[in-house]
């Protein structure tokens, strides 16, 4: 068997005593249904199988390996579905751009501060160029693409 995969499953209480069922829990993925191998209980409350308005009740689910953790999927329990996980991921995306955005920063800073050539044409190390631009000087300096026009 391969290794299960683990969710943190919580149930809020909208209203006074309301109940759930934990093992009515499911996960649809790639048109396959994943039910849970194992719950593990975090919350006292999670084995009451209700929950008072403003409570929340916790727990860890294990289920098969093989659900698309990349692509969007649905989670179902007692009749009500969720797709929160496509939302999610789209977020998730959204803050992988802006982390790829500022890995680039850096350079473009830089680059507003340097004279770089567009032709072909490497710059002498008594440059002044050289000389203000600190990524460009030295031995072994990472220098920007040359890119003919």
């Amino acid at each position: 068997m391969t290794e299960p995969v683990a969710f943190l499953v919580t149930v809020f209480g909208m209203q006074d005593q309301a109940v759930f069922d934990p093992e009515r829990l499911v996960i649809i993925s790639r048109n396959r249904l994943f039910r849970p191998i194992a719950i593990l209980p975090i919350t006292p409350l999670w084995n009451q199988h209700r929950v008072s308005q403003r409570e929340t009740a916790a727990a860890i689910y294990l289920f098969e390996n093989g659900i698309a953790m990349l692509e969007p999927f649905t989670v179902e329990s007692d009749g009500v579905r969720s797709d929160q996980w496509e939302r999610s991921l789209r977020r998730i995306e959204r803050e992988r751009a802006k982390i790829a955005n500022r890995r680039r920063e850096p350079w473009q800073q830089q680059r507003s501060k340097c004279d770089l050539h567009v032709l072909p044409r490497r710059l002498s190390s008594n440059s002044d160029t050289a000389k203000n631009c600190p990524r460009q000087s030295g031995p072994g300096a990472r220098r920007p693409p040359s890119h003919d026009i």
